[in-house]
């Protein structure tokens, strides 16, 4: 019996916001009704009783109809306003996107200059050095040669590796402007679910329990869990390649705090964990600082690389 006093005291609650308003207004037509009998509306009229309690029912009707419209009209303007402060904000991220997007086509180009420059030197040193090693095997017996063999053989190698750690930081650049992108992307396509979450929460009735909101919001969550999963799936090509990365500007250093916070992140989407956007966007901001303390690789110290 408790229980389903309980449901309707509930239900009546989630109903009353919608029911007052127009229960003013359905006193106001009774009122008329009545007025328009004439033996009723004459015996209202000699008693003093009556006409006080009609005039305070009239009164509340009233003032609930006009709380609960002023009520109404500003949580609308409210929710319009927020909806375009969401809608401008949206579409700056938008406008972002574009500029990144045309950043990232521009580095892109770049990164295939440098490669094309420095791929083809760095094959001719391997050449080199397997054509080294091979006279050193034909040098057997001769411990002169093989030392003046192996001398040549670790410069060309430490050529050939300066030239690898040059192509691999020239590329730094192009990866965080490809990791901003997505950083950019992935939080466009959460406040979009979050958007819609807010919304959800504004159109349940008052008095919705926290379980009830959950549970409302359950479809939202899968959706977002989607999301985080396709979007990790996607960027873990270009993840391994920040990592790599990363490994060869820390090579040697001491790693901080940052480094191993951001490690986790790099070695959940390399495991093939899904992360979110803020994890993206942390691990975004951290390899654009590590890249930005380096001297990035330029068209003149290329040349001087290769020379």
């Amino acid at each position: 019996m408790f229980h389903c006093v309980k449901d309707a005291w509930f239900w009546l609650l989630g109903w009353l916001v919608y029911v007052l308003p127009a229960l003013s207004n359905l006193v106001l037509v009774l009122l008329g009704v009545l007025l328009s009998l004439p033996t009723l509306a004459e015996k209202i009229e000699k008693t003093p009783k009556y006409r006080t309690a009609l005039g305070v029912i009239c009164l509340i009707a009233g003032l609930v109809g006009f709380c609960f419209d002023v009520g109404q009209r500003r949580s609308s303007d409210q929710t319009n306003r927020q909806l375009l402060q969401d809608t401008g904000k949206a579409l700056k991220k938008t406008d972002d996107l574009v500029d990144k997007t045309n950043d990232l086509v521009t580095r892109t180009s770049q990164m295939v200059n440098t490669f094309g420059i420095l791929m083809p030197q760095i094959s001719a040193l391997n050449a080199q050095m397997a054509d080294i090693n091979k006279k050193i095997e034909a040098a057997k017996g001769n411990p002169q040669l093989i030392a003046a063999l192996q001398a040549q053989a670790s410069a060309t190698k430490a050529q050939a590796d300066s030239l690898s750690r040059t192509l691999s930081l020239s590329f730094a650049p192009g990866i965080v402007a490809e990791m901003q992108y997505w950083a950019q992307k992935w939080d466009l396509d959460d406040r979009a679910i979050e958007r819609e979450e807010r919304q959800q929460k504004e159109k349940a009735p008052p008095n919705t329990s926290p379980q009830e909101i959950a549970k409302l919001l359950e479809p939202l969550g899968k959706r977002r869990s989607a999301m985080n999963a396709g979007h990790t799936e996607q960027i873990l090509p270009l993840m391994t390649n920040a990592n790599y990365i990363r490994e060869q500007l820390l090579h040697g250093s001491e790693s901080t705090q940052d480094d191993k916070q951001n490690a986790l992140i790099f070695a959940k989407v390399l495991a093939g964990q899904s992360i979110n956007w803020g994890q993206m966007g942390q691990v975004t901001r951290y390899m654009d600082s590590l890249v930005k303390k380096f001297t990035p690789a330029t068209p003149s110290n290329i040349k001087a690389a290769t020379h």
